[in-house]
């Protein structure tokens, strides 16, 4: 009686590890597993564009539709030859083709251990993507990859796929404690509630209306609009001393009113929420090393998101097949490499010269303060 098998390394097993791949990223990438959504219209701070998962291109072309602002015709007053032109920005974001390659090792080294090296490869390949996203949104975001000394890419980095990093404009910019710029801050600008409700307010201020600024929009999550500050872990510890064991205690009772899946989410790990604003923490927050007045006070930035802070754009079809997964043996059959591969561009979004969904939150963060 026949069986049906599957063959050790056939195509079956492997198209498995490519579709876990995209499971983990999913389930455990930071910006990927909380924060980012698909869909015609943006609702979360990292929009997933899906235009070329179902078709071929190299780059995506996004719009953005600017309020009306023209006065109204009055009365008796003619309305012929009164139309008011729509006023539309574009962005594009372009893909490119990224791969990682680890060895297995050889038959002779497979023998000799109990070790499932395909399967350790398949771990440290997950791990490996599931940083790289992470660290590259939070790069693009910044406008910048600072001098995080663990990051994958080197401090030259400017970007893939020709995306380049764009640095914050002035109206999307701001600093903690008295500082008016990087150059003028002290090593007592350090970051608070205060910085936390001056964006609040610039986010209810700034944009909209007849302005040519875009409006920071707060996603809605279980019901509630809500901001996102994600911030530095130095940026915590100064947050948490400023505060006080009761002030911290207020921020995080808030946590226990989120409810939905949703919000679940969205609150998830969350240090607390101020005033409908999630404070999150995230190691891949870009730190700097050159700011104040003689160039060399250590900084972070916090991102303070609304609504499409940046786009993430994958080239291949459906999120279970976004990883490509493919075995090869080396030396006549005798060594064996894995490449991981993916299609994909990421880019914050910017109009008209602005940034539209984020605020870059700089303050001073010394990781000489917990002894790092």
């Amino acid at each position: 009686m026949a069986q049906t098998s599957v063959a050790t390394n056939s195509s079956l097993a492997v198209q498995r590890y490519s579709s876990m791949l995209a499971v983990d990223i999913a389930r455990d990438a930071y910006w990927n597993s909380k924060f980012m959504a698909s869909g015609k219209s943006p609702t979360m701070p990292i929009w997933r564009l899906t235009d070329l998962e179902k078709m071929r291109g190299e780059s995506i072309r996004y719009y953005l539709s600017m309020q009306l602002r023209g006065k109204p015709v009055q009365g008796s007053q003619k309305a012929d030859g009164t139309a008011e032109q729509l006023d539309n920005y574009s962005d594009v974001v372009f893909i490119d083709q990224l791969r990682k390659v680890v060895s297995a090792g050889n038959k002779n080294d497979q023998q000799k251990t109990m070790l499932e090296f395909r399967d350790i490869g398949r771990s440290r390949q997950s791990e490996y993507m599931i940083r790289l996203f992470d660290e590259t949104i939070t790069m693009y975001l910044s406008g910048a990859r600072g001098n995080n000394n663990d990051f994958i890419e080197d401090t030259t980095f400017t970007g893939y796929a020709g995306n380049t990093f764009v640095a914050p404009d002035s109206n999307h910019q701001m600093f903690g404690g008295e500082a008016q710029s990087a150059a003028t801050m002290t090593a007592d600008d350090k970051f608070g509630l205060k910085l936390i409700d001056q964006a609040i307010a610039k986010a209810k201020r700034q944009g909209g209306g007849t302005a040519r600024i875009p409006k920071l929009q707060a996603p809605k999550v279980g019901g509630k609009k809500r901001f996102l500050c994600v911030i530095d872990p130095i940026q915590e510890y100064d947050l948490r001393r400023e505060q006080g064991e009761l002030g911290w205690a207020q921020i995080t009772k808030a946590l226990s009113t989120g409810k939905g899946d949703q919000e679940s989410n969205f609150t998830r790990d969350a240090l607390g929420i101020y005033r409908d604003v999630v404070i999150q923490v995230h190691e891949a927050c870009i730190r700097f090393n050159t700011w104040g007045a003689a160039g060399n006070l250590p900084g972070a930035r916090a991102l303070f998101c609304g609504i499409q802070a940046g786009v993430l754009a994958m080239g291949q079809p459906g999120e279970a097949n976004t990883f490509t997964w493919e075995e090869e043996w080396k030396d006549f059959k005798y060594v064996l490499e894995i490449c991981t591969g993916t299609r994909w561009g990421v880019k914050k979004t910017t109009f008209n010269g602005l940034d539209f969904g984020v605020f870059a939150l700089d303050t001073a963060a010394d990781p000489a303060s917990v002894n790092v």
